[in-house]
């Protein structure tokens, strides 16, 4: 199983059926998995190199060939080419359980 994390997310290697349902639209040549809060930085990948899926809360995403997982405040990652499911980190504040965004 491979995994990757950057940030407040995790990529976790995934034999699971593909969802493909509800694609996520490329923004300027890039597939966002994830917007931060306030100050408009993301975690993306190239549009050509990669599909992701909404699937509820979750993100299904599909590397073609390896690639980059960048973000404005990490190093990029590389990431190889599979199936894989992004987990967002959750945190407890105040009675309730949010997801994490950097």
């Amino acid at each position: 199983m491979k995994q990757y994390r950057q940030g407040d997310i995790l990529l976790v290697s995934t034999n699971d059926a593909l969802q493909t349902e509800n694609p996520v639209k490329p923004q300027r040549g890039k597939v966002i998995v994830a917007f931060g809060e306030v100050t408009g930085h993301h975690h993306a990948l190239p549009a050509e190199d990669v599909t992701a899926y909404r699937v509820g809360e979750r993100m299904q995403l599909v590397v073609a060939k390896t690639t980059s997982l960048a973000h404005q405040e990490h190093a990029t990652i590389e990431v190889a080419a599979g199936t894989y499911w992004i987990i967002y980190q959750r945190e407890y504040q105040r009675g309730e359980v949010r997801r994490v965004i950097d």
